[in-house]
């Protein structure tokens, strides 16, 4: 039987981006989870109510805070500096998304692993959990700090209050470097037994028709604002984030449409393709709405992007469900990515396809709509990426480690 987990989360209406308290912990720039309340007693030098009150509740700390030594208080003191000096605070809406995320996990009383249903999932959830626990220990830092100026005998109760969350860090180490896949932390998810990835949106493709893209474009509102960036996702299999930092089309000798598209996943060019260009023939009915969209601009080039990738998400599932009210599988804008990827597999070579679908690796593409799925004749004239095709996903970490950079650039947005 699981047995409960005990680890913490900050409230995310502390984030700030206030530098004082970091300035005085961890000896560096950077930001705290303190509220003003809290940051104003900082500048005071008066200890904060809620804080005192969670200091003095017996259920916050385990055994005698008296039995705690004092290298003991520092060395717990030194191996929690050393965490949030190097740690890369995420956005406050990253933040409160992790939130959420260790809610759920301490509601169910699991581990990442025990809790997520996918590879993915275990990763998200890994991380969401390792970002609280760093707020934890970040905060009560900037407590530890207080208490000590001021010679208060809650001191020791407070570094006895760091030993949990330095316990879960213990389990799971910070990894802003992205070095899960290596195959050590990985398996706490292999050692459930678990599938790797999850592939409903790929097996749900054979459950709709062979021309199910058609149907969906040509009974889909017209008044809708996501309609152009229906047939975009349709010719291109763009990701939603993509569609969110927007889409540039051009007109290319008169009958084709250039699309250049800004891609994500890239964790800061390690991985992916910043960038890819690809110029489609302006057939069909999709194509020659974009084309003549584009052709009404005075500057010959448009822009095309969604302010809410949920709200476009929503209108394709409400739609899915109105058009085919009986089948099981619902479509969703990745729908569109994998019926894309089974296409391209019966005309173009797996470099070929992962440059078009914004891989840097071939074997991503396993994870997406199969050949039998597709149908030949999906018409790409030309495309152009930032980097080469990898052979393994292990040479994008060994690049980085070896600070030897991406290969040679084949494209460039300008």
């Amino acid at each position: 039987m699981t047995q409960y987990r005990q680890f913490e989360t900050a409230n995310p209406v502390h984030y700030s981006t206030g530098t004082f308290a970091w300035n005085n912990v961890a000896g560096g720039r950077g930001a705290s989870f303190l509220s003003d309340s809290e940051k104003r007693a900082d500048s005071d030098g008066r200890q904060p109510k809620p804080a005192l009150a969670n200091l003095k509740n017996p259920a916050n700390h385990q055994g005698n805070p008296a039995t705690l030594s004092k290298e003991e208080a520092f060395r717990l003191i030194t191996q929690a500096r050393e965490l949030v000096q190097s740690w890369e605070v995420p956005s406050p809406a990253t933040m409160q998304q992790y939130q959420a995320a260790t809610r759920r996990l301490h509601r169910n009383r699991k581990w990442p692993e025990e809790y997520a249903q996918t590879g993915n999932g275990y990763f998200y959830y890994r991380a969401a959990l390792v970002a609280t626990q760093l707020a934890v220990l970040q905060k009560r830092l900037v407590t530890l700090n207080r208490l000590q100026k001021n010679k208060d005998p809650l001191w020791f109760t407070a570094c006895q209050q760091l030993e949990n969350p330095l316990r879960v860090l213990r389990r799971y180490p910070p990894d802003q470097e992205h070095t899960h896949l290596d195959a050590k932390i990985q398996s706490r998810w292999n050692a459930e037994d678990k599938t790797p990835r999850s592939t409903a949106k790929r097996k749900g493709l054979g459950r709709l028709p062979a021309n199910w893209r058609t149907l969906f474009w040509r009974s889909f509102p017209k008044s809708s604002p996501h309609r152009l960036v229906l047939a975009i996702m349709s010719l291109t299999g763009c990701r939603p984030s993509e569609l969110a930092k927007g889409v540039r089309i051009e007109v290319d000798d008169g009958e084709n449409l250039r699309m250049t598209i800004r891609g994500t996943k890239t964790h800061n060019g390690i991985y992916g393709q910043e960038y890819r260009q690809l110029t489609i023939p302006a057939e069909g009915e999709e194509a020659q709405a974009l084309l003549q969209a584009t052709e009404a601009t005075a500057e010959g080039n448009l822009i095309i992007f969604t302010k809410n990738t949920k709200a476009l998400a929503e209108a394709i599932r409400r739609h899915s469900e109105k058009l085919w009210p009986r089948r099981t599988y619902v479509v969703s804008p990745y729908s569109f990515r994998h019926q894309l990827a089974a296409d391209l597999k019966n005309d173009h070579s797996p470099a070929e396809v992962a440059m078009i679908m914004g891989h840097s690796v071939c074997r991503t593409q396993q994870y997406y709509g199969v050949r039998n799925q597709g149908k030949a004749g999906r018409q790409i004239l030309r495309f152009a990426a930032e980097k080469d095709v990898l052979r393994d996903a292990g040479q994008c970490t060994r690049d980085k480690q070896n600070n030897s950079g991406m290969r040679p650039e084949r494209f460039r947005c300008g």
